[in-house]
């Protein structure tokens, strides 16, 4: 037979195992919000720079809160480096996926923080000519003659760029 007092001494060890994991996580939680806070008022003026500080505050408060999942995780007894294995596969395999997305959205970052396109230029890029309307993370939006034309963001990264009004 168990003897009563192992039992409640294991529950007792997890509990409190447990609650410590929660109280990392949270702390975790609360410094990643307010990392995404700090970042995303760095800039209030410039319209295009604060969605990439947007974007940038999101991703570090996710980044820190799967660092925070991690060490919660390894305070209950569960293997951070196998779990970090399979984070980084699945990382590995988004990155394949999600290859032309990514190089867009590099590219805009690229196109933002660089300042080389500013709305209202006139740009030939890629054979196409137009007046850049805004230029988003994934994408360029210009108009000419009526119509709305969208390139990417890595296509306008990688072509020579005719700005014809500087």
């Amino acid at each position: 037979m168990i003897d009563p007092l192992i039992n409640n001494e294991i529950i007792i060890v997890l509990a409190s195992r447990a609650i410590s994991a929660l109280v990392t996580f949270l702390l975790f939680a609360v410094v990643g919000y307010l990392a995404e806070a700090l970042i995303t008022r760095i800039h209030r003026h410039a319209s295009d720079e604060q969605r990439v500080l947007i974007f940038i505050g999101h991703i570090a408060k996710y980044v820190i809160m799967l660092g925070g999942a991690i060490v919660a995780l390894s305070l209950m007894g569960i293997s951070p480096v196998a779990l970090t294995t399979g984070v980084g596969a699945a990382a590995v395999v988004l990155g394949i996926a999600l290859k032309d997305y990514l190089a867009d959205v590099f590219s805009g970052l690229f196109i933002v923080f660089n300042h080389v396109l500013s709305v209202g230029n006139h740009i030939t890029v890629d054979g196409v000519s137009g007046t850049v309307q805004s230029i988003t993370l994934r994408t360029t939006i210009l108009t000419a003659e009526g119509s709305r034309i969208i390139v990417p963001n890595s296509v306008v990264a990688k072509s020579s760029v005719i700005i014809h009004n500087i």
